[in-house]
Order: C-alpha cells, then structure tokens, then sequence
C-alpha cells in the first residue's frame, strides 16, 4: 500500500502538476493570442516573446527576493514576484505600442503592415535577450561576442523590414 501511495505522489509531483502549470501557460498564451487578434485584428507575432520577458522578470525578482530574505512563509517567493512580472510586461506593451503600432495605426496601415512591424517587434525582443542575459561565448566564424552578433542581426532585421514597410506606404 505504501509503494502505491508513493506512485500516486511521484506521479503527480513529475507529470501531473507540470503538466497543469505548463498547459495553463499554453492556454494563457493563447487566450492573449485569440484577444488580440479579435480586437486588433493581426497577428501579433511578438506575443511568446512578451510573455518570456513576464516570466524572466518575475524570475529575477523571485530571486531577489530570496536573496533578500523576503517570503510568505510557506508560499512561493514568485507570488510576490508576479505583481512586478505583469507591471514590467504591462510597460513594455505600453512602449511599444506608444513607440512602434500607434503610427501604423494612425496611418490606417494594412493589417499585413502590422504583421510585418510585429515580426520587427518580435525579432529586437528576441536578440534583446542576449543583451539583458549576456553570454561569454564568442563566436567562431567572427570573433566578436555573441551579444554583439545578436545587436547587429537585431538592427539589420528591423532596418530592412523598416525598408519594406515604408515601400509599401
């Protein structure tokens, strides 16, 4: 009886609750997917890309937090932490949509347009990554650092998608 009851624990501990917590996250994603495509009507390619940078904020106030001393006793530390994870998503939406969508938008741009700005979007989220976890590695072919290569790739993808956008104005 013992042996069954420790199944039943290691089970749920290694497959069912991770698997709950990672579909919740699936389902959130797409949920904020569906909402944004119904109301803007694009598809907003750099919504994964908002949604790692929730988490990586949340994660590094948690171990701040942890570092700090700072719990809920026998609650996780990232209960406390997820306040400042949705704030720093919630700001960074906020600029982006200030800095790059409202002109298409006052342009009465193609859905296609904002489509292709996301991807833009998308991409400097994407190699920012590289700039706010810095890596040590250095790159074979080049002999720069990797964080350099991401900021050069970042700022020829956007260029050039700059480029075609405004061709198509």
């Amino acid at each position: 009886m013992i042996d069954l009851l420790n199944a039943l624990v290691v089970l749920s501990n290694y497959v069912l609750i991770p698997a709950l917590a990672y579909g919740s996250q699936l389902a959130l994603g797409a949920l904020g997917v569906t909402l944004i495509y119904g109301i803007l009507r694009f598809s907003n390619f750099a919504h994964g890309d908002t949604m790692a940078f929730g988490a990586m904020v949340t994660i590094l106030v948690t171990w701040l937090f942890q570092g700090w001393g700072i719990s809920l006793g026998p609650l996780p530390t990232a209960l406390l932490a997820i306040p400042f994870g949705i704030a720093a998503t919630a700001a960074l939406l906020l600029t982006t949509d200030r800095l790059v969508y409202r002109f298409y938008r006052q342009q009465k741009a193609a859905p296609v347009i904002l489509v292709i700005v996301s991807m833009g979007v998308h991409s400097c989220l994407w190699y920012s990554r590289y700039t706010s976890w810095p890596t040590f590695t250095i790159d074979l072919d080049t002999g720069l650092p990797t964080a350099s290569i991401a900021i050069v790739k970042s700022l020829k993808m956007s260029s050039s998608l700059s480029i075609i956008m405004f061709e198509t104005l």
